[in-house]
């Protein structure tokens, strides 16, 4: 078996073991991003790889395998650490790229 598919194999049987032992769903233990969001003025983003835009009305965030777009107003990043970030402000909508 190659290297990859030994990894691909492990990273699936860990994810599901954490599962398991912890309230943590699947994805968030993945290169997938996990964004939660509360009401329209708040967004916990797990996975972030890069802030690419980031203006009042617009922020374009990069993760491992995708972009996504937040438009509104008054948009700020509260907190921004180790691949997780945390948005405020009105969120009108949110774009897949």
């Amino acid at each position: 078996m190659s290297k990859a598919k030994d990894s691909k194999k492990y990273k699936k049987t860990f994810a599901g073991f954490m599962e398991k032992q912890t309230d943590m769903p699947p994805i968030s233990l993945s290169d997938m991003p996990y964004i939660e969001i509360s009401g329209r003025n708040y967004a916990e983003l797990d996975g972030v790889h890069k802030i690419l835009e980031y203006k009042e009305e617009r922020l374009k965030i990069r993760f491992h395998h995708c972009t996504v777009c937040f438009n509104g107003e008054n948009l700020f990043i509260r907190n921004f650490s180790n691949k997780n970030a945390i948005i405020e402000g009105t969120i009108s909508s949110i774009e897949f790229e």
